[in-house]
């Protein structure tokens, strides 16, 4: 008879989640008045142009609507435009940027998630006729100011390489880790134009050599690892892995871990942290095989949120 040896690899299933949004007014919805016409990026209370001479566009469907938003935002009534290449004034560089303070400061090392909607508009109302690449994305330390229209001379942090067009919303979603103690957020086109690609789309467009992009609903926030769980264990009482349990957990309420068997029948319940699975029921241990786990728990922002899993039971 051969026998047959298993080996089943312990490995840590993180769960993350989410916290407060780090960008002010990042759904661009707060404004000092509405605007009338093109370049009133100074109405969206707490955005900027980096005092450039370039100016961005605000946008907003409340009446009185602007010609070139007559079509709905990714979401609410309010969105920015900026132009991130442009040659409508030849042999000079042309960008747009937007920039915003953070509420709080990146902390190094620690993981965030940003988020935003990118459109060029409809082909029939967009401004600009053009793709481009090099759509980037600046976290720094202190506000940056661009120089009349030119280019803004840095690496940023994220940036879309591909050319990029669509005559609807296209949603990105972008995980980093934090290098610095950012506490500004700027967006644009930080190539130059030897480094820069376009491609013609749209022809018959306001201006048919630009790169311009609407773009709404900017969220950046921390991913928090709330806990982490194994996806097997063994209790066997040789004090390795022999309790299934989170391997880690903070700031949480009204916790509850349930186990299932392979029927539905519940188990185990236990309302502690601490407090695991010892692969049994009714003080006798169960059979190797695997078991449906649940959780049920509030989180900071009072949330109340259920995670689910499988783990192998293995003596």
């Amino acid at each position: 008879m051969t026998k047959t040896t298993i080996t089943l690899y312990l490995i840590f299933i993180s769960f993350n989640f989410q916290s407060q949004n780090l960008i002010p007014n990042g759904d661009f919805e707060e404004y000092s008045s509405l605007p009338v016409g093109i370049s009133e990026f100074a109405l969206c209370i707490g955005w900027s142009n980096c005092t450039g001479e370039a100016t961005p566009d605000y946008f907003n469907t409340n009446p009185p609507q602007t010609p070139t938003c007559f079509f709905p935002p990714f979401s609410g009534d309010g969105l920015m435009a900026f132009a991130v290449y442009s040659d409508f004034l030849p042999g000079e560089t042309y960008r747009e940027y937007i920039q915003t303070k953070l509420s709080s400061n990146l902390i190094i090392g620690k993981k965030y998630q940003l988020k935003f909607a990118l459109t060029n508009g409809p082909n029939s109302i967009g401004i600009g006729g053009s793709k481009s690449d090099h759509v980037g994305v600046s976290f720094t330390n202190n506000p940056i100011i661009q120089i009349d229209m030119k280019t803004i001379d840095i690496i940023p942090q994220i940036e879309i390489n591909t050319l990029f067009w669509d005559t609807s919303w296209q949603e990105f979603t972008f995980d980093f880790i934090a290098d610095n103690e950012s506490n500004y957020i700027t967006i644009g086109n930080f190539s130059p134009d030897s480094l820069t690609n376009t491609e013609l789309v749209n022809p018959s467009a306001f201006c048919v050599g630009c790169a311009y992009y609407y773009i709404d609903k900017m969220e950046l926030i921390e991913l928090q690892s709330i806990f982490e769980m194994p996806n097997v264990f063994s209790p066997n009482n040789d004090g390795l892995n022999d309790i299934f349990k989170p391997k880690w957990a903070s700031e949480i309420s009204n916790y509850t871990l349930s186990i299932y068997n392979r029927w539905g029948e519940n188990i185990f319940v236990s309302n502690e942290i601490i407090t695991g699975w010892n692969g049994k029921k009714d003080n006798e241990y169960l059979s190797d095989g695997v078991y449906f786990w649940k959780i049920n728990y509030v989180d900071n922002l009072n949330k109340e949120l259920i995670v689910d899993g499988f783990v192998t039971l293995f003596k």
